[in-house]
């Protein structure tokens, strides 16, 4: 006679509690590795930026936008990718490019939601190291 052989209730159970055991320990980790990657996202974007700036200074003599009359202007993050030929993903992150001179600019990057949306990265047009600084909240 054949003997069938099969898993108890019992041993499906178990599989499941040490499935959900290891799943619970690695999503916090999955979770930190995805946001420091979207904070990667924002740092590389301003350098994209910056380096649009440069190209668009080059070819009108100005920063963009430049100021006028000496107030501070300000474009939305649907104004960038025009204005400097750019096309940022605009998911997560809203960006904005602020002048006060047409010598100088500075680049921002705010986080839209999640745990870290009071994170905002920074980037000025004379940063001796060209690297974004976390300027706000809690940036992985």
């Amino acid at each position: 006679m054949m003997q069938r052989r099969s898993f108890t209730l019992l041993e499906i159970i178990i599989i499941i509690i040490i499935v959900g055991i290891l799943a619970g320990l690695t999503l916090p980790q999955y979770l930190k590795t995805r946001e420091n990657a979207v904070g990667k996202e924002a740092q590389a974007n301003l350098k994209l930026i910056a380096a649009a700036e440069r190209v668009y200074r080059l070819e009108t003599g100005y920063y963009y936008p430049y100021a006028v009359s000496g107030s501070v202007e300000e474009t939305r993050p649907g104004e960038i990718n025009p204005g400097l030929k750019l096309d940022l993903d605009e998911r997560n992150w809203d960006y904005k490019v602020t002048s006060s001179t047409v010598n100088d600019f500075t680049a921002s990057a705010r986080r839209q939601s999640g745990p870290y949306s009071s994170c905002q990265y920074s980037l000025e047009h004379d940063d001796d190291n060209g690297e974004p600084d976390a300027v706000a909240g809690t940036c992985p």
